[in-house]
């Protein structure tokens, strides 16, 4: 089934435009671009570390020139939520 729609928890925002300053290496549009092509092509990565409150957790790692970003997305049953992001 299809997401409707890609909801940021405010611990991703906090992260993603505070503590981390994630939004300095990729816009939040592009980030979603990003996360909705892995999702369409089947290529977020299960985490079997950690389970979520509505639905699976996976990871999506987008490569910021020589550095990659990691974003973790919650499946719920009417959208992608997503959790948190670090660089790495």
């Amino acid at each position: 089934m299809m997401c409707s729609q890609i909801t940021p928890t405010h611990h991703f925002e906090d992260r993603f435009y505070i503590t981390r300053k994630i939004s300095a290496l990729i816009s939040y549009d592009d980030l979603i671009k990003f996360i909705k092509s892995c999702y369409i092509k089947n290529q977020l990565i299960e985490d079997r570390k950690h389970s979520g409150l509505m639905g699976p957790r996976y990871y999506v790692e987008i490569p910021i020139g020589n550095k990659k970003i990691t974003t973790i997305v919650e499946k719920t049953p009417d959208c992608l939520t997503l959790i948190t992001v670090w660089p790495e």
